[in-house]
Formats: C-alpha cells, structure tokens, sequence
C-alpha cells in the first residue's frame, strides 16, 4: 500500500507536536503579522511629525492596510493552489522587510499611504501561507492544536510590541529609536524568509490525510473477502479460450467487474479514495491505472483487470496531489461565520477603551490597563487551548457561549433590564464600584471566549472540506471584513441610539449570528454527505444487479453433467433414430 505524500516528506515525524520545528517556524510567521499590525498604532505620532501632517491625517494609513489585505486574499489564494507555498511565505516575508525598512524614509503622505497598500498586501501573503502549510504539516488531529498555539504567537506579539517600542524609544530617543525598531523588524523578517527557504521543506499536498471523516466512513470500498473467495481468485488462469470458457474464470471475472463498479459508484463522492491492492489481485498481476503512482501502462495486455485507485472525475497534479475544491454551499456559511466572529471580537477589543472612560469612568491609565488585560486573556487563553485535546467543535461551541453570555449580560445591565443585581441597580450606574467590577469581569470573559473562534473555526472547517489556498484565502477575506466593517457598525447603532449599550449588544448579535451561519454550514454538509450516500448505495445496487449471473462460483455438478460435444454434433430428441 502507497504511503500518503505526508509521511513520505517526513517518515519519522516528531511524536510530540511542541517538538516539531514547524510549528515554531509558522508560530514565527504568525507572530510577525502580529508585530506589523500592532505597530502602527505607537508610530503615528512620529510618523505625523516626519511627514509634517496632524496625526488624524494618517487614518487612511490604518484604514488602507487593512483594505489591502482583504483585497489581495483572493489572489494569495490562487498563488498557494498553483506555486510553492513556502516559496510565496518567503516573498510576503521580503516584502515586508523592505516596505517596513523603508517607513522611516518618507517625507511625504502619499508615500506613506502608499507603503502601506504593500504592506497590507502581505498580510494575506504571510498569514494564508503559515496557516495552509501548518494544517498540511501537522495533520487533522493536531490541526486545532496547532492553530491555538501559532495565533497565540500572534496575540503575545500584540502585547510585546508596544512594550518594545516604547523602551526603545526612552533608551534612544523619540528619533533614533522609531528609526532603530524599524531597522530591527526588518532585519528579523529577512532573516525568517532565508530561514524559510534554506531549512525548511514545504508541506506537499495529503492525498490520504482524512480531511472529511465523515464521508471517509460512509463511502469507503471494504475489501471482505473470505478463504474460499481468495481460492478461487488465485486460480484465474490467463486470458483465452480456455479462460473465457472456465466457468471459475467466469465468476472471478464477474466479481472484478462488480468490485470495479462499486468503486466507480465512488464517483458521487467529493473526496478521493484510495483503494489498495489485495494478495490475490497482486498475485493474479493487477495493472494499476496511469497516474496513480504504480508502474506506467505500456500498453501490453495483463493479465487481471484493471482496478482503479481514485476515484473517477479527480485530477491529479504532478506531484499526484488531488485538487479538490471545496463546495461552496458549504464554505460561503463558513466563510460569513469567520466574519461576523472576528467582528465580534475586534469591536469589543476596540471599544473596550471608550467605554471603559465614557460610561465606567476609569481613567487613561486604568482603561489601558483593561484593554491589556482584555489582549492578555484573549493570548492566554489561546495557548491553553493549544495544550487541551478538544475537538474543534467543542470549543468553537464553549467560546462563542462565554462570550455571548458575558456581552449580552453587560448590554442588559447597562441597557436597564437588570437580571440579577443585588446591589439596587448599581451594576448600571456610571461610575459604580459594581459597574467597574461588572466591566472587568466581562472584559475577561469576553477576551478568553473570542479566543477560540477563529483558530477553532479554521479547525472546523477542515473537517468539512479540504483546506486549499482559496478555502483559507476566503477564511482571510471574511476575517478582513469583518475586522472593518463590525466596529464601524457598532459606531453607527452607538451614534443612533445614545446609549453605550449597543457596543456589547452589537458584540453579542454578531457572535449570534456566527453561531447561525456556522449552524448552516453544519446542516448543508450534511445534506450533501446523505444526498451523496444515497447516490451511491443506488448506483451499487445497479451495478450489482447488472452482474448477478456471474456472482456465484458454478457448482461441481455442472462440471460432471456439462455434454461433451464436439464441433458440429447435434443433439436429437428423445425417440429420433434417425
């Protein structure tokens, strides 16, 4: 039996996932996007006074990458199904060292805003990348795993980098240390693209890899021959007369022909499947089909019928990776679900500060303090789910509840319908001991809940269908949209409504209306798997009853009364003496 392309790449993988240097060098990757993004906020400041404009000015600076990034999903996508994945990590990479090395150059704001349609750009060309090569790398099993722990570099590096720049900038100045933290990002992105391309391998395409484990299980051809089958199997003379006349040939021959057409009944599946070899195919000199991996067809008659090893109406790249596209019922509800979870959780973690100032009363110091703990709950809690072994689901379930339920009950309180307050109404009140401790607790709870969304998500999805470059790229753009357009629309119902509790509410709809889309997704797949199920159990009736006349062995009578008669001798009938 051929081995999956995965374990070819790496026969002796490391059997601890925290071991493997894959996972350190995507964690890298993530954590770059998160360097970049959380960069540009401290900058402004200086950046304004280089370019000689007010800080206001550069909001399209912010505004452009993002739009950037979303924009250039799609053609990453289409970059990763058709070249070297690694190849396309390693030139977002570069080019992001020389866009970000060359910030501190500009003199004016169209260079600036021009800078930053390039470096929105590799937004997409590094975060698609590490997240189609990781879930290539370390399997379905571990792939949500893998994905808590690489995007919890991304949140660490969220926190860090301001941090960083900050002391950068009391160390050497306002001037030399936005130059030097500049010179140093740079610098580290380079040195992660040679890094990339010198000592790493791409993850090649798992043509065996159990991407729907599902349709795995309901479609796929056992091979339950007993003893006395494989007897008669071993016995199937050459082709011929003398075969074509063995009725034990004949009935061998019928049950190829009925095995070969419950495979071609696969051809309603979306996924590929592989069908080995049996001992008694292998000893009666089976000729794989061309292109699957075994020997190249020179045309020469074998002996044995041909048993297909994939499944009909699949193409094969030429490394012999399928390329299967996932259905699109099934990823536009997965897609909008990424939305509206980022959405969720970006408009939260961008309003946290005014709300905790404008209707907690905190001050400065103390709302930057919340926003922090908000980030901080958000990044732990991702790396504790990197250490749990819960599936995919479970998470993405047990995440949107805490959220939900911590969002909706503070956008209740403060809204004036209060659930359970002991304390007379004063969760509600401005400034109250009780509304600052409500606001706490509800910044943690949130921050730990959008954690798991995403990364889980991904998670999910790769158990619905296979995770190629444009499935992630349409994750990427949903993500995009919805880290712009969420805290817009929480900006807008605040603005009509006056009331501070429409940013939780705003929080809460939208986390309701992942879970919705996600519910559609889960629905659709399943349809499709029974619609398909049922198409081939009644293409395997059919296909059966076509070949019931050669489905059972001859008996041992018909040898012994079979007439021995020679060529030209006629029979006649009872009582012609003639």
């Amino acid at each position: 039996m051929l081995s999956s392309p995965r374990r070819r790449w790496r026969p002796n993988p490391p059997k601890h996932m925290f071991l493997d240097p894959y996972l350190y060098l995507y964690a890298c990757g993530s954590f770059s996007n998160g360097v970049f993004i959380s960069l540009r906020g401290p900058v402004i400041p200086e950046l304004a006074r280089r370019v000689g404009k007010p800080s206001a000015a550069l909001g399209a600076y912010l505004g452009i990458g993002g739009l950037s990034g979303g924009a250039f999903a799609l053609p990453t996508g289409a970059l990763l199904d058709r070249y070297d994945a690694h190849a396309v990590f390693a030139f977002g990479t570069l080019l992001r060292a020389v866009s970000v090395g060359a910030t501190p150059l500009c003199s004016a704001l169209w260079q600036v805003n021009l800078l930053a349609i390039v470096q929105g750009a590799t937004l997409p060309l590094i975060g698609v990348s590490i997240r189609v090569c990781l879930v290539r790398a370390v399997g379905q099993e571990k792939c949500a795993q893998a994905l808590n722990f690489t995007m919890g570099a991304f949140g660490l590096a969220s926190i860090v980098t301001p941090l960083a720049y900050a002391g950068l900038q009391s160390a050497f100045g306002p001037e030399r240390g936005f130059e030097s933290v500049f010179v140093v990002v740079a610098v580290a992105y380079a040195a992660l693209a040679f890094a990339t391309l010198a000592g790493f391998e791409t993850p090649p395409v798992d043509d065996n890899d159990d991407d729907v484990e599902e349709e795995e299980e309901a479609f796929i051809v056992e091979e339950q021959d007993d003893d006395d089958d494989e007897e008669v199997s071993r016995s199937h003379p050459p082709r011929g007369d003398t075969a074509r006349d063995d009725p034990a040939s004949v009935w061998a021959s019928g049950r190829d022909s009925e095995r070969g057409a419950r495979l071609e009944s696969s051809a309603f599946r979306d996924v590929d499947v592989y069908v080995p070899a049996t001992t008694d195919e292998e000893s009666r000199g089976v000729a794989p089909l061309r292109g699957d991996g075994g020997d190249e067809d020179d045309g020469s008659d074998r002996d044995g019928p041909r048993i297909p090893r994939k499944a009909p109406g699949t193409t094969t790249s030429a490394k012999g990776a399928a390329r299967r596209r996932p259905p699109m019922d099934v990823l536009v509800p997965m897609t909008l679900y990424m939305c509206l979870s980022v959405a969720s959780e970006v408009t939260y973690g961008s309003w946290i500060y005014t709300l905790a100032t404008e209707r907690a009363g905190f001050s400065d110091k103390s709302a930057a303090s919340l926003t922090s703990a908000f980030w901080a709950a958000f990044t732990a809690t991702r790396f504790f789910l990197s250490f749990v072994r819960a599936g995919p689901l479970l998470a993405v379930a047990f995440s949107h509840a805490v959220a939900f339920l911590a969002s909706s009950f503070l956008a209740l309180q403060w809204g004036g319908i209060v659930l359970c307050d002991g304390s007379r109404g004063a969760l509600r009140d401005a400034a109250s001991p009780a509304s600052r401790v409500l606001l706490w607790v509800v910044t943690l709870c949130v921050g730990c809940g959008a954690a798991g969304m995403f990364p889980n998500g991904i998670a999910l999805g790769r158990t619905l269908f296979p995770l190629d470059g444009f499935a992630q790229a349409a994750f990427e753009l949903g993500a995009s949209v919805g880290s712009g357009i969420g805290p817009y629309v929480a900006a807008r119902v605040y603005e009509s409504l006056g009331d501070s509790a429409a940013i939780p509410a705003t929080c809460a709809a939208s986390g309701a209306g992942a879970v919705a889309a996600l519910v559609v997704a889960l629905r659709r797949k399943k349809n499709t798997n029974a619609s398909r199920r049922l198409a081939g159990e009644n293409a395997a009736t059919v296909s059966t009853a076509a070949t019931t006349q050669t489905s059972e062995p001859p008996s041992s009578y018909s040898f012994l009364t079979r007439p021995l008669l020679s060529r030209g001798t006629r029979l006649a009938p009872e009582g012609d003496d003639d």
